[in-house]
């Protein structure tokens, strides 16, 4: 009996001793796991902490910055201020001296107004007379100088009609001369023009028909020229303008070509009818100023 009491104690105290371990190892992982967790509860206090730290310096700076950016609004402001004072007192100037021009311009408007008022009032007889004293003064003029106009315009139409028949004349006694001349000899248009550029400096002139006409006489001999109202004139004539046509077409200059436009025959009454038309109408113009 004493065997099984021991025994069974023996096995009592064994298992005793199996709880107290597995409740010693629950309680180690409890304390465990409570440990882990008050180290979360720190940790998470400490973050909190920190948070409102940086929270509370943000706060400050964005104060700080906000109140930087109103003083520079404020400093601004004031400046802006003094600037509007300083234009509304040159505004002032303005108006003030603009006033002081004005009544100045004034006053000598109504000096000048009275200065020249005055004289026609008290004395339209005087300026009634001076007006009709300075019209027939300018008709005076007016009549001297048409009268001027008129008598130029005569004498330049005469010295024109002057001009054209002696150019005329000049002209007809060339072509004769060169025709009469082509007939007797061929070459003769070539010393012709030669002798012309000798004696006038390589110019031909067209004014001097009667030295022109003596120099030509003079390079025959003084011979006289043959005549001119021949029977064979016009076949004459035919060979001597294609002659001088193919000579002049040969050498081809400017001067010779003039000689072809002399060649060419224009009718008298066709220059004085021209000349005649020329005059009236510078008659009519000179009448078309006056009126």
């Amino acid at each position: 009996m004493s065997s099984t009491s021991i025994s069974q104690l023996m096995a009592d105290m064994r298992q005793l001793v199996i709880n107290l371990q597995t409740r010693e190892r629950a309680t180690d992982s409890a304390l465990a796991k409570s440990q882990i967790v008050s180290d979360k509860i720190s940790g998470m206090k400490e973050y909190q902490e920190e948070v409102a730290n940086m929270n509370d310096c943000w706060r400050m700076q964005g104060r700080k910055v906000l109140v930087a950016g109103l003083q520079h609004e404020n400093r601004q402001i004031l400046q802006l201020q003094q600037e509007n004072r300083e234009l509304r007192q040159a505004l002032e100037d303005c108006e003030s001296t603009l006033q002081l021009v004005m009544q100045k311009h004034r006053d000598v408007v109504t000096k000048f107004t009275k200065q020249f008022v005055l004289p026609i009032r008290t004395s339209p007889a005087q300026s009634s007379k001076k007006c009709e004293t300075s019209v027939t003064e300018k008709i005076v003029n007016l009549s001297r100088l048409l009268d001027e106009c008129l008598a130029d315009g005569e004498s330049v139409s005469n010295h024109d009609q002057e001009l054209i028949a002696r150019l005329t004349t000049e002209n007809a006694c060339l072509r004769e001369l060169l025709n009469i001349s082509t007939c007797n000899d061929p070459n003769i248009t070539r010393q012709f023009l030669d002798r012309t550029d000798s004696v006038g400096g390589g110019q031909p002139k067209c004014s001097n028909g009667p030295i022109a006409v003596k120099k030509f006489e003079q390079s025959f001999g003084g011979d006289s020229l043959p005549s001119f109202h021949s029977p064979t004139t016009p076949s004459l004539h035919r060979r001597t303008f294609y002659s001088c046509t193919t000579l002049f077409d040969n050498r081809g200059d400017i001067r010779r070509n003039s000689f072809l436009v002399l060649m060419k025959k224009v009718p008298d009454t066709v220059i004085k009818k021209s000349a005649k038309s020329h005059a009236q109408k510078r008659k009519q113009c000179v009448k078309n100023e006056f009126h």
